[in-house]
């Protein structure tokens, strides 16, 4: 239950910019630092991170919030990446955007699916989803939150063929 108020609050701070103190945030660390955390998490469950990490990426944003959001895909990708797979995080510059990526080998999300995923509360189809009580489905909403408190934008594209990827778009910080 404790899990769950802290979603529940999590989400609530992520629709309001009010809460977060916005400075200049360097991504290519938090990135660097997330994907590095996560490395027994995925080793647990036998598979690696492999990760590409442009250097001196800065946004304008939480440092708190964004360490949530890259957390919150790089466990996803861990917890629905197949066996003895990898999962690939990449962080680039395309113009004045900060792209990160997260990729994982596994089951697809459904394509019915995909449109739901970012909403409160939704698990996508019982091939994607484990034992876990303390998942609400309440992950992605988050990170949507974050996301676009920041300014930015996320998407997922999902298939047998080439994995699941999720993409966070952020503006760079002048």
């Amino acid at each position: 239950m404790q899990e769950l108020v802290s979603d529940m609050l999590s989400l609530a701070q992520a629709e309001s910019t009010e809460t977060y103190e916005f400075a200049r945030t360097n991504l290519s660390s938090i990135v660097s630092k997330e994907a590095l955390q996560f490395e027994s998490v995925a080793f647990e469950r036998n598979v690696t991170i492999e990760d590409d990490i442009a250097e001196g990426m800065h946004v304008q944003g939480s440092t708190r919030a964004l360490e949530k959001l890259v957390g919150t895909l790089i466990d996803n990708a861990c917890k629905y990446a197949a066996e003895a797979s990898s999962v690939t995080v990449r962080l680039s510059r395309q113009g004045k955007k900060a792209v990160l990526s997260v990729r994982n080998l596994g089951n697809p999300i459904p394509q019915e699916s995909i449109e739901h995923v970012f909403d409160r509360f939704y698990r996508a189809d019982k091939a994607r989803t484990h034992d876990d009580s303390r998942s609400f489905g309440l992950g992605l909403a988050i990170a949507r939150g974050i996301t676009e408190s920041h300014g930015g934008s996320i998407k997922v594209k999902s298939s047998a063929e080439d994995g699941t990827v999720f993409t966070v778009v952020l503006p760079l910080s002048k």
